[in-house]
């Protein structure tokens, strides 16, 4: 029985082998090859039992067919456009209960017969049926048609053959495997018009391979359009870096600890608050009378404290509560890593801790107030700018290469006056007389905080040709070259006393505010440095780079610390953890990154950015990262969960700049080019007044005030190319008129304030809690 269950196996085999030797016969008789099937006949032996299969074979017709016209592709490229155009028609066709669930095929669909097109060397082809089809498919799309247009738009830059093994878009595409869903008639139908012809065979295999159809009963549900980009359900491009969600969630599920160091400031100065808040304890006589004279009393609510008072089974929950809490608040203090300093200057301790007793205290119920620095005739020329945490420097890096430090005490000037009269006091030269104490020189600082507009008039000071070349220099401001390329990034470290900028060479370079001079300077990256942040504590910074990656440096060593790689796209921003044990990154890929610094391993990946992110935040708890977008979206993120727990959308421009409130970081604030500061509420809070929806910032009149340029000499003086980088400040009130209190959500929004003609490069929370803001001017209607 074995012998002859074995021979029948062998006689199926046979068979099987025979009927595909008929049907390679039967596909080179459909293609003409005649030598190749009179060889083919003689290689095989056929036998009288094998021929006769060819009655039995005229079922596989269809698949002969199918196989001429799959083979037929590399000489036809032509049959993916024909092919798609018939799909596209048959779907506008079908009836209205199914064409919403069948239209979501078109787009996987098309984006495979491009990239199919372009490599098969049809690359017109290709282009003419993105151009015929480009408005439909972000058409079908709804509440994803941006991001859509977005990935129609990279597509474009996919062209040769080669792109495909180069370009980040076209290489995520090819890798991904879109689900859809759709009821089983619909599949049906979709699958019955997929045989309808053996010219369909090509769309049949990139759904087989690139769509996973996932079928339900019943009838036909409506297509829900996706408001936001990133959920999983959306038939779109939810995870930019190409990477299997099991990537992702293994990564998000790493354990970090967010909270902030033993023993920091905020921690000194509440304990500090609270023990002086604190009742003093009383003498021991004075506490035994007070027991006698309350023993009446006691005795007298004697029967009211036994109806107040707990059984024993809820006073034992509630103690195990509080010592839960008390457990839990110690938990999220975390030791300092090794590289995180022990100990701060005994001087700066100080100063924080009289600006944290002396911060304003911020709420949706009050605003804070703003001050905003303008620089004038820098509006193609100012890429970025900070203030360090005194609020005494602000510095700002153009695209002429200087970095320059302005000084906002007014001290230089007075030193300036001070050498002038030493020098007249020697004979050396007699400076010019001016009623308001004017500088003859572009960007030169008036008294009253405003900075000129260097054009001559009456009343102005004369420089002495004979005078230094230190006073030849604008008063106020120190001009740091070094850098051979525009400045992209400048940070302070936590004591003001360092300055870094980061540069187009590729550089990072390390000043002394002090002196006003060069102290190292610190290659590694490959490409333009974008930004560069110093540690909260300690002397490491870090910086990004479009070379992909984000690295850590220490300011006693030019050599690379740490190198953070995974990113697909530039490294725009980076920012550190208020702890230092983590590095955030965000990047053009639209994704933002948690880095472990001790590690250098990534612990969270998150996404949802509709756009490139332009700025980033990590709130002061370090519990949440913001970060904005070219697109004027702001999008929140919780990184204990890993999950978005905001997306505000407010500004029509860019968002260049956000910033959480110091202490409990109830209140963000954003800025960016269209010329607005808005202030978003992080936490909702009862007992709240309704926010102002616009307006301008009220701009408070100075006691003495100093002359400014006007809008035609800005505007004129810019129109020549000039970067002059002339400073102005004005003071405004956020303050809202009463109303009924009210709640406020969580990230709502509270007010916006337009600047005169400003954009919003730079925001900054001083630890006072007042509002910084510096932008470039342009004249009205330019």
């Amino acid at each position: 029985k074995d012998e002859l269950r074995h021979a029948r196996q062998i006689k199926s085999v046979t068979m099987k082998q025979a009927e595909w030797e008929q049907l390679i016969l039967c596909y080179l008789q459909e293609k003409g090859y005649k030598d190749a099937e009179q060889a083919f006949q003689r290689s095989c032996h056929l036998d009288d039992e094998e021929m006769a299969l060819t009655d039995r074979l005229s079922a596989y017709k269809g698949v002969v067919e199918q196989l001429v016209s799959h083979f037929n592709v590399e000489s036809e490229p032509s049959v993916y456009a024909e092919s798609f155009e018939r799909l596209s028609t048959w779907v506008d066709n079908a009836l209205d209960m199914y064409r919403g669930e069948l239209s979501r095929v078109l787009y996987p669909v098309f984006l495979h017969c491009y990239l199919r097109l372009v490599a098969n060397d049809a690359t017109p082809l290709a282009k003419n049926l993105l151009t015929k089809y480009k408005q439909r498919l972000c058409d079908i799309a709804g509440g994803l048609s941006r991001s859509r247009a977005e990935a129609l738009q990279a597509l474009q830059g996919v062209v040769i053959r080669q792109h495909l093994e180069t370009n980040q878009f076209a290489k995520q595409a090819s890798s991904m495997k879109t689900t859809i869903r759709m009821s089983s008639y619909a599949h049906g139908l979709l699958m019955q018009f997929l045989c309808s012809s053996p010219r369909m065979l090509q769309l049949a295999g990139i759904i087989n391979e690139h769509i996973n159809l996932e079928v339900t009963e019943g009838p036909p549900q409506p297509v829900v359009e996706e408001p936001e980009l990133g959920e999983a359900e959306a038939d779109d491009f939810s995870n930019p870096m190409g990477l299997e969600d099991a990537d992702v969630a293994f990564t998000n599920q790493q354990p970090v600890h967010l909270g902030l160091l033993k023993g920091n400031v905020e921690d000194q100065a509440f304990d500090k608050e609270a023990a002086s808040q604190a009742p003093p304890p009383l003498p021991p006589q004075e506490q035994g009378s007070d027991a006698e004279g309350d023993a009446d009393e006691e005795e007298g609510d004697a029967e009211k404290k036994k109806k107040k008072k707990l059984d024993p089974e809820t006073e034992r929950k509630l103690a195990a509560a509080e010592e839960k809490k008390r457990i839990q608040e110690t938990r999220e203090r975390v030791d300092p890593q090794p590289w995180v300093p022990q100990w701060l200057d005994t001087q700066l301790e100080q100063s924080w801790l009289t600006d944290i007793a002396n911060r304003a205290p911020v709420a949706p119920a009050s605003l804070p107030s703003c001050c905003l620095f303008t620089f004038v005739n820098a509006r193609q020329s100012l890429n970025c700018a900070t203030f360090s945490s005194n609020v005494t420097k602000l510095v700002a890096g153009f695209a002429d290469s200087s970095v320059r430090l302005y000084d906002l005490t007014g001290q230089q000037e007075q030193q300036r006056q001070q050498r002038r009269q030493a020098r007249v006091a020697r004979g050396e030269g007699a400076p010019g007389v001016a009623s308001d104490m004017q500088i003859d020189q572009e960007g030169a600082m008036a008294p009253g905080g405003t900075w000129g507009s260097g054009q001559q008039g009456a009343g102005q000071v004369h420089i002495d040709p004979d005078e230094d070349d230190e006073d030849d220099r604008p008063a106020g401001v120190t001009y740091l070259y070094g850098h051979t390329a525009p400045v992209y990034a400048v940070d302070m470290s936590h004591d003001s006393r360092l300055l870094l900028s980061g540069s187009g060479d590729g550089n990072v370079r390390l000043w002394s505010s002090e002196m006003g001079v060069g102290l190292a300077a610190f290659r590694g990256h490959m490409l333009p440095v974008w930004d560069v942040a110093a540690a909260p504590l300690g002397y490491h910074f870090a910086s990004a780079s479009a070379d992909r990656t984000a690295r850590v440096w220490a300011t006693d060593n030019v050599c690379t610390l740490r190198i953070f790689a995974g990113h697909q796209a530039d490294v725009d921003v980076v920012r550190w953890h208020p702890n230092c044990h983590y590095v955030a990154t965000a990047s053009s890929d639209r994704s933002v990154r948690l880095w472990d610094v001790g590690t250098g391993g990534c612990v969270r990946f998150l996404l949802g950015l509709r756009a490139a992110p332009t700025c980033m935040e990590i709130s002061p708890d370090g519990r949440q990262v913001a970060a904005g977008g070219e697109d004027g979206s702001i999008c929140v993120w919780d990184l204990g969960t890993s999950k978005r727990v905001a997306h505000l959308a407010g500004h029509t421009g860019p968002v260049w700049s956000l910033a959480y409130s110091k202490g409990d970081g109830a209140l963000l604030a954003s800025g960016g080019a269209d010329e607005t500061v808005q202030l978003w509420s992080t936490s909702g809070a009862a007992g709240i007044n309704p926010p102002t929806t616009s307006g301008t910032a009220t701009t408070s009149t100075p006691s003495a005030p100093a002359p400014q340029a006007t809008d035609a000499q800005a505007g004129s003086t810019a129109q020549q190319g000039n970067a002059d980088g002339a400073l102005g400040a004005s003071v405004g009130s956020t303050a809202v008129p009463a109303a009924a209190p009210r709640v406020v959500a969580h990230h709502a929004p509270l007010s916006k304030h337009h600047t005169k003609s400003s954009s919003v490069t730079r925001l900054q929370f001083s630890n006072r809690n007042l509002l910084l803001a510096a932008g470039s001017f342009r004249k009205s209607g330019k």
